[in-house]
């Protein structure tokens, strides 16, 4: 009698599984852009306004009609005060993101950067965790400058951790590696073996320090 039960559960599992679904729609980038703003009622001193949103016709640009959020980083009394500014690159929430490509992704937030805009700053820097698959293989995360096609010198980082949510990697000082100009800025991440998967956990972060 137990045999024909089970081979009726077999049946049953047999005929309830079906074919792998055809992949979703791309996602839509989330943007962020960075602007002076002047003395007035939004910043008695001037500063930095942050307008947030989604790239809703994915040409990289956060268009006026796409800003959902906009809040201002407002300079102090002089020049004199210190302060540090945290934009998020990447936050995987309770889960990780990963690629398996030797070309690698971009991940998260992808910014409209001026660091002309960042009166006064004293460092630019930005930490990530990421972890790799296998030991043998090592994980790089890195800035990207999008407009010009480029890596930004000495922000290429790597590690070989296989333990999530990995390691935290920390950058050294780029303000001087950054462009005088606007630019679109991203975080991209690479595998050293084409098809050994590599992860981004928790945060990434731009540093801005005054």
């Amino acid at each position: 009698m137990k045999k024909f039960v089970i081979a009726g559960l077999l049946a049953s599992l047999t005929a309830c599984s079906g074919n792998d679904g055809a992949d979703g729609a791309p996602g839509v980038s989330s943007l962020t852009k960075l602007t002076d703003e002047a003395a007035g009622s939004n910043c008695n001193y001037g500063g930095v306004k942050i307008e947030t949103g989604l790239d809703s016709n994915t040409n990289h640009t956060l268009d006026p009609n796409e800003v959902q959020s906009t809040t201002y980083v407002c300079n102090g009394y002089n020049s004199d005060f210190q302060d540090e500014n945290r934009i998020v690159l990447f936050s995987s929430g309770s889960g990780a993101s990963g690629t398996s490509l030797e070309e690698g992704r971009v991940f998260g937030e992808i910014l409209k950067f001026d660091k002309r805009h960042w009166k006064n700053a004293t460092s630019i820097s930005y930490v990530a965790w990421a972890y790799s698959e296998k030991s043998s293989n090592t994980c790089y995360v890195e800035l990207v400058n999008m407009t010009d096609d480029k890596v930004i010198a000495k922000s290429t980082l790597k590690t070989n951790s296989t333990r999530y949510p990995g390691t935290l990697l920390i950058s050294p000082e780029l303000i001087a590696e950054l462009p005088e100009k606007e630019i679109t800025l991203g975080l991209r991440m690479r595998t050293q073996n084409n098809g050994t998967t590599v992860y981004m956990g928790r945060k990434a972060e731009l540093i801005i320090k005054r």
